[in-house]
């Protein structure tokens, strides 16, 4: 992770509790241009931290597409938290991070594109199964916009795939 800590700007750090572990979204306060003129969003601030709560160690750490985050865990078994994060712009990106935290942190799904399919809701298929979407043939020729939802179920119990 790296922070420029050469200019004065408010930060602010949201988090969560799931399992063992403490998950916080660090991003800026506020939007409006700093006291310099630049833009609070030229400095990259927002970040994830994951920490065991007992140790204070960090198990993992990433900067995060934007500081709009939703954390998913109603339906979900304690066993597992899901994160969206919008990456921008109408014509991109709801990235899925999916982590087990049970004793053995683990990642599952590290900024999976849902693409820009259903963009307020993941679909909770059981207590460790997400529906998504999932792009099984790329077409690079194909534009975006004509682009057709292939919803697949990623079961986060093996951390893979459903064929």
């Amino acid at each position: 992770m790296d922070m420029d800590y050469s200019v004065s700007r408010p930060l602010i750090v949201e988090g969560t509790v799931r399992g063992a572990y403490r998950f916080d979204i660090i991003r800026p306060a506020t939007w409006d241009n700093l006291p310099n003129g630049n833009s609070p969003e030229w400095y990259s601030d927002e970040l994830l931290v994951v920490r065991n709560i007992a140790s204070a160690e960090v198990v993992f750490s990433r900067s995060l597409k934007s500081g709009t985050v939703e954390f998913l865990v109603d339906g979900l078994s304690n066993n597992y938290i899901v994160f969206t994060e919008w990456s921008g712009g109408s014509s991109c990106c709801l990235l899925v991070s999916a982590f087990e935290v049970t004793e053995n942190f683990k990642v599952l799904l590290d900024r999976h594109n849902n693409d820009f399919f259903d963009k307020t809701t993941i679909i909770i298929n059981g207590t460790d199964r997400l529906q998504l979407h999932r792009d099984l043939v790329q077409d690079p020729d194909q534009p975006h916009s004509m682009l057709k939802n292939q919803p697949s179920v990623f079961d986060l119990k093996m951390g893979k795939w459903k064929k």
